[in-house]
């Protein structure tokens, strides 16, 4: 039976390169640095391994056999592909890369981070895909971990083994109402909050900062009186623009909402703990430049807003 490769194998196939190219166990010796015996001993291991006798004497020196010819030009290939294994990465450059990043985020983060994020791409990385994906806590950790998703935004109510995070800004919620609603021409009571009618955003699930606002009103004996149900962040900001309708939302996305609507922001007069938010990866993707350049890209701009 012939030999199998061993943890030095990779020493052997260099001896058996340099064997074919020399035709001679001297002259291949010297090149690698080695004594004529331990060069005698590699061929003569070479034979056992591949069971052909690889080099034969001729007049005037060493020819290879025709079975040494043809598996010299595989273990040529096999060589090249070991040194690529060990050469340094390419440097990662935004703008000559083609890649797609997946990001699950809420609606109000959508907001607060496209209107920076796209033209920061198109001038620094134009050939890169995003992916937006709207909230799924039940399978956020699932998703990040098989790679369907790079990175989460938003609250992570457990921390989980195998995920990296990094904090990005607390939130408050706060209430919006159109201008010249009576409720906004003093500070916005309790009472006044209570027996206002509101709209809410339709979620599967309720959302971790209206489960904090209806567990706040039901503390206090109160529940809201939702009459309209939303679908997104976009219909709520018309419907309080053009009602007398109370809408809740942070107050970073009351910002930039008020700056396009006709709105007011007014302090939400319930105790309501900050919202926490934070960017998450997995430990997989740590290190990797590309992804290393695109969580610093969401950093810059989420702390900065």
């Amino acid at each position: 039976m012939a030999e199998r490769p061993t943890l030095d194998s990779v020493h052997l196939l260099h001896c058996f390169d340099l064997l074919m190219v020399e035709c001679s166990v001297t002259r291949a010796a010297a090149r690698l640095n080695v004594s004529q015996a331990a060069m005698s001993h590699a061929l003569s291991r070479l034979r056992r391994l591949f069971g052909d006798p690889l080099l034969i004497k001729r007049s005037g020196g060493m020819a290879p056999t025709s079975r040494g010819i043809d598996l010299h030009v595989q273990v040529l290939g096999l060589l090249h592909g070991i040194d690529r294994l060990f050469e340094e990465p390419q440097p990662f450059t935004p703008l000559q890369t083609r890649m797609r990043f997946t990001v699950m985020l809420p609606e109000f983060i959508e907001h607060c981070l496209f209107p920076r994020l796209m033209p920061r791409l198109e001038l620094e990385a134009p050939d890169i895909e995003v992916e937006f994906r709207s909230p799924d806590p039940v399978h956020a950790f699932e998703y990040l971990e098989h790679g369907v998703v790079d990175l989460r935004l938003g609250l992570w109510p457990t921390k989980s083994r195998g995920l990296r995070y990094k904090m990005l800004s607390r939130e408050c919620l706060v209430c919006i109402v159109r201008h010249g609603h009576p409720l906004a021409r003093t500070a916005l009571s309790a009472e006044g909050f209570f027996n206002a009618k509101h709209v809410r955003i339709y979620r599967d699930r309720t959302s971790v900062s209206m489960n904090a606002v209806d567990q706040a009103s039901a503390a206090l004996g109160h529940k809201l009186q939702v009459v309209v149900r939303v679908q997104n962040t976009y219909g709520l900001a018309e419907v309080v623009s053009h009602s007398s309708l109370i809408g809740i939302v942070t107050e970073r996305l009351a910002r930039n909402l008020s700056a396009q609507h006709s709105l007011q922001i007014m302090p939400l007069p319930l105790h309501i703990p900050e919202q926490r938010i934070a960017l998450y990866w997995h430990e997989r993707t740590h290190g990797e430049a590309p992804h290393r350049w695109f969580r610093s890209v969401i950093t810059d701009i989420l702390c900065g807003v």
